[in-house]
């Protein structure tokens, strides 16, 4: 045993010592050693580029972003597959050389996968699938490059079901790495429809959202179908089964379909968008989320409201800022008896002027109201553009009110009642 090991030893290194073998194996050192090279200046021109771009969008923070993780790998990558059509050319043998370069083409593909995943999903949800999945993953896809058998595992084949639908490894890998792929790109397009294009050619914020999803929701579909097509699954018996389930599933969805279809009348009638003030129920706040299923609000306390979206059709919503942002603050105020009209009139307008953020235009209007039972009662109503900060406004309002009186030493009176005791006669 000690003799033949030692025989396959000697061969082993007699191999390696062949000039052909060298001159492969220095091709690749090369090729990392160029690689290394290049990466500080490709780098650079990357930043460069970036600046240059113009305004930073989604999309392009993303491309730049991918581009700059992926740089090196696929540097090598380019430069490998050069090297191997040197030795083309020369005919050289290059059998080992393709091989080490089938390792750049898996930290290529390990890089890629690893930006995306970084670029679309929160740290923590990107350092869990980078760390606990892709890279397990590739390891053993290394490992099996590396002894020959990726492709015989890739190979391997099951057939499911009485439509007898054979499945492959590497069919079941490709179907899933395109779904994912379409997942990524739907959610580029939407953003690059609903932040860039969209806004340049006019559409409104409702609009340009109804249409972004549009468009995302036709990538993933096709991503889908395209994606188990080539799992080898036919599209015409999903068809079939769905819809012999449609059925059944109709009566079980009927909330579900219910608010998708209204979520996609709200966006096209535009009826409420993203930034739009409203008051539902006891609560007011800004939409942050027009959603197919469900709008997103967030209150003043900084609390998240998701309203089902037929609610929105069924319900009386109060809308500030539905045609204009400009809402009118009124602040009710009663004077003392012994104040003129047109005296409380004239404070009451100073407090208004004095405001900072009030409009001129609507001008401030005193409304006198009534005759109360112990003061003059009237109502400032004074225009502001910021209908989110209302009751600020309101608030602020009142202070000035009270320095504009207090200047002109007007009362504010409180409600006072006069007793009067009278002696009853004792009964005799």
């Amino acid at each position: 045993m000690e003799i033949i090991q030692d025989n396959l030893t000697t061969e082993q290194l007699n191999r390696l010592l062949e000039p052909d073998m060298l001159r492969q194996l220095l091709a690749f050192i090369l090729i990392l050693g160029l690689t290394t090279i290049a990466q500080n200046p490709l780098l650079r021109i990357l930043r460069r580029v970036e600046r240059r771009s113009g305004t930073q969008t989604f999309v392009k923070g993303q491309l730049f972003f991918v581009f700059g993780r992926t740089l090196l790998p696929l540097t090598a990558q380019v430069i490998g597959n050069l090297v191997i059509i040197i030795f083309d050319e020369f005919g050289w043998m290059n059998d080992t050389l393709i091989w080490l370069v089938s390792f750049l083409t898996i930290w290529l593909l390990y890089c890629l996968a690893d930006s995306l995943i970084q670029a679309n999903l929160p740290p923590i949800q990107a350092t869990f699938w980078s760390r606990s999945i892709l890279l397990p993953v590739t390891l053993i896809v290394t490992v099996l490059s590396s002894v020959g058998l990726l492709d015989s595992v890739l190979a391997l084949s099951m057939t499911v079901g009485q439509m007898g639908v054979r499945f492959t490894l590497r069919s079941i890998l490709a179907g899933s790495a395109i779904i994912i792929v379409a997942f990524v790109i739907s959610r580029g397009v939407r953003q690059v429809l609903k932040r860039d294009v969209l806004p340049r050619a006019g559409a409104q914020p409702a609009l340009a959202q109804a249409l972004s999803m549009l468009a995302s929701y036709s990538v993933i579909l096709g991503g889908v179908a395209v994606g188990l097509s080539a799992m080898g699954i036919d599209l015409t018996t999903i068809t079939v089964i769905l819809g012999g389930l449609s059925v059944g599933l109709g009566f079980g969805l009927q909330e579900i379909v219910s608010n998708l279809v209204s979520g996609f009348i709200l966006m096209f009638e535009q009826a409420i968008a993203p930034g739009d003030v409203i008051k539902i129920g006891d609560a007011d706040g800004e939409v942050t989320d027009v959603g197919i299923r469900s709008i997103t609000i967030l209150t003043k306390d900084n609390v998240e409201l998701i309203v089902p979206n037929n609610y929105f059709l069924t319900e009386i919503i109060t809308s500030l800022t539905r045609t204009s942002n400009h809402v009118r603050v009124g602040v009710k105020v009663g004077v003392s008896y012994n104040t003129t009209p047109k005296e409380a009139e004239a404070a009451l307008l100073d407090a208004a002027d004095r405001h900072s953020t009030a409009l001129k235009t609507p001008p401030p209007q005193v409304m006198f109201l009534d005759f109360g039972a112990s003061s003059l009662d009237f109502e400032l109503f004074v225009w502001t553009d910021d209908a989110d900060t209302a009751p600020t406004f309101a608030s602020e309002l009142r202070h000035h009110v009270w320095d504009a009186l207090a200047e002109r030493n007007i009362e504010i009176p409180f409600p006072q009642q006069d007793m009067h005791v009278r002696t009853v006669p004792a009964e005799r």
